[in-house]
């Protein structure tokens, strides 16, 4: 039973734990979209000339980035290079060391056998070559290599002893037999196998310490190349990304202000106008675009009521000029009818009074 009661409580455990990562993760996700979400809010309520600002104060620093590690690469190459260059140096001065002290072995070993005074000026010509040279060697090597150091004193040492051993056989005035030759030929050929294994390992530390430069040069060298590589194409990504933006928030919603304005001009008043909800110059814009449509629209309903009014006003001139002229016939009409009755009543006057005459004349007579 107790088993059983584990079996049960566990998966409920396990899906606690997931439930509980579930809802970090998606905490980690809520907060990074709201950040993002507020960083959008930010950038649509810059003008387009804060966003031009931020858009050059990004390819700004990103060209001081350019230019820094370009700057720093070349310090670093320049530094590379020169530790190669004296690394190179130190390599052919060593060369140049042990073929100065083979030629002295050499001149010596001559001196030996023949006696000749010029295989001995030589001998010590070649031993001043290399001992300038060992000279050099210290000049050129770091001071805190101590395994460097330690190979030029025994290098050192060993070219003092083959110009001790060429005045000890200088020094002699008696010719020797064979045997003593071969004596001094041996100590010769000891002292420089001796110098020979020392210088060997010798070349040997500088020819590794000149790849590991060399590899260190070039590792500055493609790392540099790398990182503005790496900036370039970073800039030419937000290059991509800002003309993106400014063909969505600038160019596209400018043709479409463009686009409504051609509608307005050709009589369409009715056209939404885009863009008003934006909070930089192109909303302003598209906002006193929507002010001049209204203003339009109620220009054009005022010049309607006007038109209307003078329609109006002509028909109530055009009708009171129709009741003026027919007044003006019906006055004449009347003058007419009145001047007409006159005449007849004139006329019916001077008959009576023509009758009123005869009647008298006649009454007259008959008096007689």
């Amino acid at each position: 039973m107790a088993y059983k009661g584990r079996c049960a409580i566990i998966p409920e455990i396990w899906i606690l734990q997931d439930y509980s990562g579930a809802l970090a993760v998606t905490s980690d996700t809520a907060e990074s979209r709201s950040v993002i979400t507020r960083l959008k809010a930010v950038i649509a309520n810059l003008s387009i000339a804060g966003r031009m600002r931020v858009l050059f104060g990004l390819l700004a620093a990103l060209a001081v980035l350019i230019s820094a590690s370009g700057l720093l690469g070349l310090a670093f190459l320049h530094k590379s290079t020169r530790a190669y260059e004296t690394a190179s140096a130190t390599a052919i001065t060593g060369s140049q060391l042990s073929g100065s002290f083979a030629q002295a072995q050499a001149h010596a070993m001559h001196y030996l056998v023949s006696g000749d005074q010029s295989e001995f000026e030589m001998a010590r010509k070649s031993l001043e070559e290399t001992t300038s040279a060992i000279g050099k060697l210290r000049e050129q090597a770091d001071t805190g290599n101590a395994a460097l150091s330690a190979r030029l004193n025994g290098l050192s040492e060993a070219a003092q002893r083959l110009d001790s051993d060429l005045a000890a056989i200088s020094s002699r005035t008696d010719r020797k037999d064979l045997a003593d030759i071969a004596v001094d030929m041996e100590r010769l050929t000891f002292v420089g196998d001796s110098f020979y294994s020392q210088a060997s390992t010798m070349n040997d530390d500088i020819s590794g310490n000149l790849s590991t430069i060399g590899k260190r040069v070039m590792s500055n060298l493609t790392a540099n190349i790398a990182v503005i590589a790496l900036l370039g194409i970073i800039a030419i990504g937000l290059a991509m990304l800002a003309m993106r933006h400014a063909r969505r928030s600038i160019s596209a919603p400018l043709e479409n202000i463009a686009g409504t304005m051609r509608q307005l001009v050709d009589g369409d008043d009715a056209t939404t106008i885009p863009e008003t909800e934006r909070q930089d110059e192109i909303g302003e814009l598209a906002r006193g675009l929507q002010i001049f449509r209204d203003n339009a629209a109620r220009l054009q309903e005022l010049q309607h009521e006007v038109a209307v009014a003078a329609q109006s006003e002509l028909a109530r001139k055009a009708g009171q000029e129709r009741e003026r002229e027919e007044m003006n016939q019906q006055k004449t009409a009347l003058l007419a009818e009145l001047a007409d009755k006159f005449e007849r009543t004139i006329g019916e006057v001077a008959s009576r009074i023509r009758i009123a005459r005869k009647v008298q004349q006649n009454l007259q007579v008959g008096k007689v």
